[in-house]
């Protein structure tokens, strides 16, 4: 989605940084793990700031 991208650093990413490292490390989680991959989920709570599910 084009409208994503300005708010996207321009320099790009601290690849190196603890916060970068632990997403990569989730993403790819969710890539091996059936159970992260597929599935449905069920929202707790929503509201403007928090967003609470259960899978």
């Amino acid at each position: 989605d084009p409208w994503n991208r300005p708010m996207m650093p321009r320099g790009g990413f601290d690849r190196k940084s603890e916060a970068f490292q632990l997403i990569k490390r989730l993403a790819q989680l969710k890539q091996t793990l059936p159970a992260l991959k597929w599935g449905d989920y069920r929202a707790i709570h929503v509201s403007d700031d928090v967003l609470v599910y259960e899978r």
